[in-house]
């Protein structure tokens, strides 16, 4: 092969890596519109990357699709994030597309779920307070449309936590009795609406901040990396002194922030 012809290969290449990026770039970013916030969204992300780079390594490599990439994400990088992902076994494209869309998804995230935990603690007060088979069905037709959306790690935990025998899709066949009038369902769902009530948190709780939402999907992705550190808490500091908690201070600017919040936010993530 003549020079000429090697220079047209690696520019066809380089077309092709760039293409790529600017397709996968158009696909991660309208992930963000399509798909619910949390878990559905940050799999998703992480099984296109490992499908991209198994198709990229056959054609050539990562770096010039790297290369092309980065003229894609033009916007400010997450560079406390990025640096992070890569210091827990993150790949450093992947660390810098991930960082990347934790930050631009967390308010997002986080509005969602202080939505959905003030609807879903609403409703279960008002159910908790209802006396007639009709009144707890109103109640439980408000609720099932909640319990049978993809986001319902809240009453997931609610569940757990009260010690109820009822698996998510148990209490969403007994929603369904009671939404329908069924007499002995209604009154089986008022029987247990204390119980779960008491262990969902409080509709007028404070909001979820971006900040926490962020540092949840940081902890995620750094066990999916196969990191499998907790928060380290310093009493002489009287703070949380781990590397992903500054690495959220970092990137949020908030010296006062501490992880204790994220549990929960952690465990719908893994499920």
């Amino acid at each position: 092969m003549t020079s000429q012809d090697g220079c047209a290969k690696n520019q066809t290449d380089l077309a092709w890596f760039v293409t790529a990026g600017v397709q996968a770039g158009r696909a991660l970013t309208a992930a963000i519109a399509e798909t619910d916030a949390g878990v559905k969204f940050l799999r998703q992300v992480v099984d296109l990357l490992g499908r991209l780079r198994s198709s990229l390594n056959e054609n050539g490599g990562l770096l010039t699709f790297a290369r092309g990439l980065d003229a894609v994400l033009s916007q400010p990088r997450a560079i406390d994030y990025e640096h992070r992902l890569i210091e827990v076994g993150r790949q450093p494209t992947d660390a810098r597309l991930l960082s990347y869309f934790i930050v631009k998804l967390a308010p997002q995230y986080a509005a969602e779920r202080t939505s959905e935990r003030r609807r879903i603690a609403s409703i279960l007060r008002r159910l908790k307070a209802a006396k007639s088979p009709i009144v707890i069905s109103r109640r439980a037709a408000d609720l099932l449309p909640l319990a049978e959306s993809n986001s319902t790690g809240l009453l997931m935990n609610a569940l757990e936590d009260s010690a109820l025998p009822l698996t998510l899709e148990n209490f969403r066949e007994l929603l369904r009795a009671a939404a329908g009038a069924d007499r002995v369902a209604c009154v089986t769902l008022r029987k247990l609406s204390p119980q779960l009530f008491d262990a969902f948190p409080k509709a007028r709780g404070k909001a979820l901040s971006p900040a926490t939402a962020a540092h949840a999907m940081l902890l995620f992705l750094s066990k999916e990396a196969g990191f499998s550190g907790a928060h380290t808490y310093c009493p002489y500091e009287e703070a949380h002194v781990d590397r992903g908690t500054l690495a959220t201070r970092r990137q949020f600017q908030q010296q006062s922030f501490s992880p204790t919040g994220v549990a929960p936010l952690l465990r719908d993530l893994q499920r």
